[in-house]
């Protein structure tokens, strides 16, 4: 931190002020983006090596993560198939109990 404070001009402690910071810390990861960009094809080719060679199995996940072939996240949607609200789903809640209990309407 000291000779990038120094090579940036700001003290040691700026730097750590700016690394909290979310705004920084955004652009900091997109500039790490940048410069990383042309070796992804070389780095997702070791990867698929280490998969198949290594039989590793972090970096097959990894890889099909990179392909949008598997996800961790699981979307779920919740339908009323039924079109019932809820008095009624009581209601028909009584009537299966009483005809359980043969007639006795008392819930």
């Amino acid at each position: 931190m000291e000779e990038i404070g120094a090579a940036a001009g700001v003290s040691r402690q700026s730097i750590y002020d700016w690394l909290k910071e979310p705004l920084f810390e955004r652009e900091l990861k997109r500039q790490i983006t940048r410069n990383t960009l042309d070796k992804l094809p070389e780095v997702a080719d070791s990867m698929a090596d280490a998969a198949i060679q290594d039989r590793n199995a972090a970096a097959a996940k990894l890889l099909l993560q990179m392909n949008k072939m598997l996800t961790d996240k699981v979307d779920v949607v919740r339908t009323d198939a039924t079109g019932l609200d809820r008095e009624e789903l009581d209601r028909r809640i009584a009537e299966f109990k009483a005809r359980r209990d043969g007639g006795n309407t008392d819930v």
